[in-house]
């Protein structure tokens, strides 16, 4: 995660990152205000460590000279599971955080469900979080492992986060495979059509790829006509790449059926 948030290309994810951290937020319901980021199927909330570490580092500016009070404030995550067993973990997690990098930092524990609508109430605290001006989402290492439930689903989650989302929304979708990544992209065309930037940058940590989406009201800043293009629903790149991690979902899943039949 931190080294998805740190990387320079594509050019409006960093200024995406930090204007997401930097937005104003309010109480909302079960939902305190002041939630950086949620952490969308969270394990044993490693988002919060990851982000406390990154966060004043973040600099808009090639000087660093604005922004620079991004590092002086602690980190708050919405660290939510459907596995209500992981909050002892997050517990722990934090109070690691807490005493190796300042008391300011911390998380809450919720309940959500990827594989059903954002209206469920399963999901009620990831629409308190969005109404509240969080603008930060962090799916880590949750689609692949509910890849079947999520296409039986249509991906429909995905679909309204990003049809409900607010300009500046932004979601990192950090996986052990990519091959859920174009389902992922296209529920997101779905909700909030020409309006969602994606990209797939490649990450030197996990060795693969990261899918990032934004939610933009208009082409990224410095950038204009069809350069924004190449990183929506049109883009040429993309497409190209997602059919590749389509085949790649498509062999995976004939071979899985190939061992069964043997079984």
């Amino acid at each position: 995660m931190a080294d998805t948030l740190a990387l320079e290309s594509p050019h409006w994810l960093r200024p995406a990152v930090v204007g997401a951290l930097a937005a104003p937020r309010e109480s909302r319901g079960a939902a305190p205000a002041g939630f950086d980021a949620v952490s969308l199927g969270c394990g044993p909330g490693f988002d919060l460590p990851a982000l406390a570490l990154v966060k004043p580092l973040l600099r808009l500016g090639a000087d660093g000279a604005d922004r620079t009070l991004l590092g002086q404030s602690g980190v708050r995550v919405l660290a939510l599971d459907y596995e209500a067993r992981w909050e002892t973990e997050v517990g722990a997690v934090v109070a690691a955080t807490r005493s190796a990098l300042g008391l300011r930092h911390s998380a809450a524990f919720g309940r959500c469900d990827i594989t059903l609508p954002l209206a469920a109430p399963a999901n009620e605290l990831v629409e308190e979080a969005l109404a509240g001006g969080t603008r930060l989402f962090v799916a880590s290492y949750v689609v692949a492992e509910n890849a079947v439930a999520l296409r039986d689903s249509d991906f429909v989650f995905f679909e309204e986060l990003f049809a409900r989302a607010p300009a500046g929304t932004l979601m990192l979708v950090l996986e052990t495979t990519h091959r859920q990544f174009p389902a992922v992209a296209r529920a997101a065309w779905r909700g909030g059509g020409d309006a969602v930037a994606a990209a797939c940058p490649r990450v030197r940590s996990n060795r693969g790829y990261s899918l990032c989406l934004l939610k933009r009201s208009a082409a990224p800043a410095g950038v204009e006509g069809g350069e924004a293009d190449a990183f929506g629903p049109a883009s040429e790149e993309l497409s190209e790449l997602f059919s590749r991690f389509e085949e790649d979902d498509r062999r995976q899943r004939r071979k899985a059926l190939d061992e069964e039949s043997v079984g």
